[in-house]
């Protein structure tokens, strides 16, 4: 089921809450956050995760129970949180793609890619694109995570200007220069 932005309550207070050592506002936190991370898990998968992927489910609880419980550095608010939880996730999978495609070496050149839609990429492509947004975040932070909360995790306009703090009409610019300064970097306008 879609879960949208919209129909996430404010959790910035169990965020602090559980940041503080309360295991019961972390327990309630998780159990609010599921459905929505679980389809912007879903929508990852179907974007980045190849044959041989984890299924949403296991992503989120890899993802949330490794890497994030517990998590210690500081979280202004729901969507700063939301921006993490989604990194983490999308991290989770280009480790993935890496630690599988570790043989291989990915091209400089991405001729195909797909402009919108769900992918089935080949990893040495995700490689290369993620490769390009790494490149992209030393010069402008804010519009490499554009990019990656849209793309991979198929985020709305509003739900990305949140977890960036930004306003929707800067996101969109964000987007536009992403998407030409990755055309000149992957030979093909992904967007």
């Amino acid at each position: 089921m879609e879960i949208s932005w919209d129909q996430l309550p404010d959790v910035t207070l169990l965020i602090r809450q559980s940041q503080s050592g309360d295991q019961h506002a972390e327990e309630r936190l998780y159990r609010v956050l599921y459905p929505y991370l679980k389809s912007v898990a879903a929508r990852l998968v179907q974007r980045i995760g190849g044959e041989g992927a984890m299924s949403a489910q296991d992503l989120v609880h890899d993802v949330y129970l490794g890497r994030l419980r517990g998590y210690q550095g500081a979280v202004a608010d729901r969507a700063h949180y939301i921006a993490l939880v989604t990194t983490a996730m999308k991290n989770e999978l280009i480790d993935q793609a890496r630690h599988s495609n570790t043989r291989k070496r990915s091209p400089t050149k991405v001729l195909e890619f797909p402009r919108e839609g769900p992918a089935d990429l080949p990893y040495e492509v995700i490689l290369a694109l993620e490769r390009e947004i790494e490149n992209m975040e030393r010069m402008d932070w804010r519009a490499a995570q554009v990019v990656r909360l849209r793309y991979y995790a198929g985020c709305s306009w509003p739900e990305t200007a949140a977890a960036v703090a930004a306003s929707v009409r800067m996101v969109r610019r964000d987007w536009e220069f992403a998407s030409d300064w990755l055309k000149k970097r992957l030979g093909r306008r992904l967007f």
